[in-house]
């Protein structure tokens, strides 16, 4: 099976899974979807997986995720979903070890680092979110979109005291212009235009 192939096979499981959800249920869609799955390539189980996590309860689709894990237990992107539909349904401390199994693997791992900060953030971990994304953003190199992310968060997390520490350093690195405005207007609210070129330059 080529590249194409395995896209439109991956694209037609999922079209005949959310039609089944909607016809049938979740649980018949579910047993259906992994009689089809058995035959196909882990592409496909992931690619599947953010249409269960967001189409069915959580236990189910907890259920489900542990399923393609017991077949594919190397599977990273499997390991986050099961991550995010474990934090979902509130079972923060699960979803925090199976982030912290996931990053010890695959560390630059950008999802599941930004899951980890939000759960310590809505603990209450406001220095500990802020800090280790920081940390992580200044090792992981992935462009602007990725520097502005870790930026917005952090300044959701400590009223903007830490979201300068590394922006302008990325900044200097050589990102375009367009990318340093879209930086202005998210410190816009606490810095001055001037004061944050400033900073910048």
């Amino acid at each position: 099976m080529n590249n194409t192939q395995r896209q439109d096979s991956a694209a037609a499981a999922r079209e005949q899974f959310v039609a089944s959800v909607a016809r049938d249920g979740e649980q018949a869609a579910l047993t259906r979807l992994r009689d089809r799955l058995d035959a196909e390539p882990l592409a496909t189980w992931i690619a599947c997986a953010p249409d269960v996590a967001r189409l069915c309860e959580p236990s189910s689709a907890r259920a489900w995720l542990l399923h393609a894990l017991s077949r594919w237990p190397a599977a990273t992107e499997l390991r986050y979903r099961l991550a995010h539909v474990l934090w979902q349904d509130n079972e923060v401390e699960a979803s925090e070890r199976v982030l912290r199994d996931l990053l010890a693997v695959e560390p630059d791992h950008a999802d599941a680092m930004y899951l980890l900060a939000n759960i310590w953030r809505s603990q209450g971990k406001l220095l500990a979110a802020a800090t280790s994304l920081h940390g992580w953003c200044l090792r992981f190199v992935g462009g602007v979109e990725v520097t502005l992310r870790c930026a917005q968060f952090i300044v959701r997390c400590s009223n903007n005291r830490w979201s300068w520490i590394y922006a302008p350093g990325k900044l200097r690195a050589g990102h375009a212009t367009r990318s340093w405005l879209r930086c202005r207007q998210t410190w816009h609210g606490s810095w001055g235009i001037s004061d944050w070129h400033a900073r910048v330059r």
